[in-house]
């Protein structure tokens, strides 16, 4: 099995994410340092997402979730609820057991 790769580094002047750009649910080697020098650095193979979709849903909600629990002090927790089915009852479940410590 071969892996997108590249022979040079990513260009500084773009995006970091944009060596991804055509790469959604693919295998992809990456090599990583510590430092900004390819010496001392190690390769790791990453699984990249389908689809940034849920990824993006989570920061909405934990927007909301953190502006809420700001304007209320605290005392108010925010819990989103995509519908009624037994996804969105899980949803609920996990959300509601996070801030089950908000006094609202």
């Amino acid at each position: 099995m071969s892996w997108p790769s590249t022979e040079s580094p990513s260009d500084t002047s773009e995006d970091p994410w944009a060596a991804f750009d055509g790469l959604a649910d693919k295998p992809v080697m990456l090599t990583v340092n510590s430092k900004p020098t390819l010496a001392g650095a190690h390769d790791v193979l990453v699984q990249t997402l389908e689809s940034e979709a849920r990824l993006r849903n989570l920061a909405w909600i934990d927007a909301n979730r953190r502006t809420v629990d700001q304007l209320s002090g605290g005392k108010i927790g925010y819990v989103y609820v995509p519908d009624t089915t037994k996804d969105g009852q899980s949803e609920l479940y996990r959300h509601g057991a996070v801030r089950s410590t908000s006094r609202g």
